[in-house]
């Protein structure tokens, strides 16, 4: 059903009016307790090619484009009429490995072939190399822009060391082991999932890539049997280290990677149940130094926010999760 959204709320827009997955438009609310906002009207468009939302941009009918792909970044650049931002981001790219009988193939069991699909994958090579550096390298699932990060966390679990990797499939008798690679259609999933391929058959393993479209993949990626290791991504909206954990690892909520640690999970909920930081954070410390030392997660990067806005106005921030407040937008 539909829900009529015109007296919804006591922001600072009203609704105006909505075409379903193509625009949707808003104008200032002139009673708003918090003063009226500058910008008086607002219109959100959808446009799904990189190009179209690229090249409206550049002629102005478009004043603001939160979400600029790397690859569009150095075009970008050149426009005179606007202003181009690249800064840091809570959000987080991850290889998730399953580890258990939910795995496709058993031999995932095995902590140390998890452990060389980790150690193989050199992610600041692909940095510099596909993403104009435009992203960042935490060798943390708790990142440095969250709360709860200790320095520590870079110290967990494992890092690119190829020949060691090498050899912990040589020791183990794993040479021409078959794994099912998990990956979405999406054109960044797909570029990156063939440098993890490639990297993982120089050491030795076979790997199978399965591509679905996001629907389907998020699905595919709850189901039991059906993968060995996929890529997966979180944006933090909260800003906080205890909400990367519990929604993606936790017994109750870790639907797709399916690590089922009961040690895991308490060390989680204790870091929610205090509010001193420094105690949060020794225990979110115990949850990333437990997780990653049993080589089920590898974080792969996170990508930077790259948004750009027309010259026309100011103070267009962006924070950490990925929000942009019309509300604090000046005019110029």
């Amino acid at each position: 059903f539909l829900v009529d959204p015109t007296g919804a709320g006591t922001g600072p827009y009203k609704f105006v009016s909505a075409s379903s997955g193509a625009s949707y438009v808003l104008t200032a609310n002139e009673n708003y307790w918090g003063g009226v906002p500058e910008v008086k009207d607002v219109e959100f468009t959808v446009v799904a090619d990189e190009a179209t939302a690229v090249a409206r941009l550049q002629t102005g009918e478009a004043d603001l484009y939160n979400t600029i792909l790397a690859d569009s970044y150095n075009q970008v650049k050149t426009f005179s009429n606007v202003t181009l931002v690249n800064s840091p981001s809570s959000s987080v790219y991850y290889l998730a490995l399953r580890s258990n009988e939910t795995a496709l193939n058993d031999k995932m069991a095995n902590k140390e072939l998890r452990q060389a699909i980790i150690e193989a994958i050199d992610m600041d090579t692909y940095i510099a190399a596909k993403l104009d550096g435009l992203a960042t390298t935490t060798n943390s699932i708790v990142g440095p822009t969250l709360v709860g990060y200790k320095k520590e966390m870079e110290n967990a679990g494992y890092s690119f060391n190829m020949e060691h990797a090498k050899q912990l499939i040589k020791d183990n008798g794993l040479e021409g082991t078959e794994v099912k690679f998990l990956l979405a259609s999406r054109a960044w999933q797909q570029t990156l999932g063939a440098y993890i391929q490639a990297a993982l058959e120089e050491i030795g393993l076979k790997v199978s890539i399965e591509t679905q479209e996001w629907a389907s993949f998020l699905a595919t990626a709850k189901t039991d049997d059906t993968f060995d290791f996929c890529i997966l991504s979180w944006s933090n909206v909260t800003g906080d280290g205890q909400q990367m954990l519990e929604p993606n690892f936790s017994v109750k909520n870790g639907v797709r990677l399916k690590y089922n640690n009961e040690e895991f999970d308490e060390y989680v909920d204790k870091s929610a149940k205090t509010t001193v930081l420094s105690e949060r954070q020794d225990w979110m410390l115990k949850a990333v130094e437990k997780i990653q030392g049993d080589a089920i997660v590898k974080t792969l990067y996170s990508a930077n926010q790259i948004y750009a806005f027309n010259k026309n106005f100011t103070n267009v921030q962006m924070d950490c999760g990925g929000i942009i407040y019309i509300k604090e937008i000046k005019l110029a």
